[in-house]
């Protein structure tokens, strides 16, 4: 009945194209079966800014400390603002992946509005980095607080951050920006 329809030498003249479709076909299939599982094991990093809570001054990075004193000298007219307790801003970098965080960097730049206290010419911003030590992983369904800076002195300020990071298995993960703004 198949003799009919279709002759042998017609079928075996298209057999390597099946068989180069099916092998095509196959391919992509694992391929995408292996990318699916990749995405399961990989690390997820989330950000976001917590405010109300405390660290140690030494905690902080010097260009954060130095920013500080700046404002906290310009502002010695509102005591107010000096004396609080300081309130410390810290990212949260928290771990939602099936995979340990290593290797982490994070890139700080702290923009302050100076209001009506200081011109539009002074320097209100600073730049600086935070690199992860050896012992700073962040395993599975864990996150580590990183202190910024002491927020009472500013009177508005911006803070906008990107972090790069990297698993166990050394992949290296697109980076992601942050950013926050404070209303005082």
């Amino acid at each position: 009945m198949i003799k009919e329809f279709i002759d042998i030498e017609t079928l075996t003249f298209y057999r390597p194209a099946f068989w180069l479709f099916y092998v095509f076909f196959t391919y992509k299939t694992f391929r995408e079966i292996k990318m699916q599982n990749d995405l399961q094991f990989g690390a997820i990093l989330l950000s976001f800014i917590d405010l109300y809570n405390t660290h140690e001054a030494s905690d902080l990075k010097i260009e954060s400390m130095n920013l500080y004193n700046r404002w906290k000298n310009l502002l010695n007219g509102n005591q107010y603002l000096i004396e609080q307790n300081p309130c410390y801003v810290s990212l949260i970098l928290a771990n939602r992946g099936r995979s340990d965080i290593v290797h982490w960097k994070l890139q700080i730049e702290l923009l302050v509005d100076g209001g009506d206290i200081l011109p539009d010419e002074a320097q209100t911003s600073t730049k600086w980095e935070i690199t992860s030590d050896v012992n700073e992983i962040i395993s599975f369904e864990h996150e580590r607080k990183v202190p910024i800076l002491i927020k009472n002195a500013f009177p508005k300020f911006e803070i906008n951050w990107k972090i790069s990071y990297s698993d166990f298995r050394k992949a290296k993960y697109p980076s992601i920006t942050g950013k926050y703004i404070n209303h005082l």
